[in-house]
């Protein structure tokens, strides 16, 4: 989930303090439970971008709600 939120340009103060932290807690459970985990890997390598990842990642949205200010989506 790390790798994947700076690949994104997730805010990580952004995303800690959504809904008190609980927001955070539930995508990283998420990500834990995921079937999609070699998708993750492979776009990973591949640099992929947020609609990519859109395409198989439940967090997704949570990531896109927490983007870096000036960064598009």
């Amino acid at each position: 989930m790390d790798l994947v939120m700076e690949q994104i340009e997730v805010n990580p103060l952004v995303a800690a303090r959504k809904c008190g932290g609980t927001a955070m807690a539930g995508a990283r459970n998420v990500c834990l439970g995921c079937a999609f985990q070699h998708e993750c890997r492979d776009w990973l390598e591949r640099g992929g971008d947020l609609a990519g990842l859109a395409e198989f990642c439940s967090n997704a949205g949570f990531f896109m709600e927490c983007k870096r200010s000036g960064q598009s989506a």
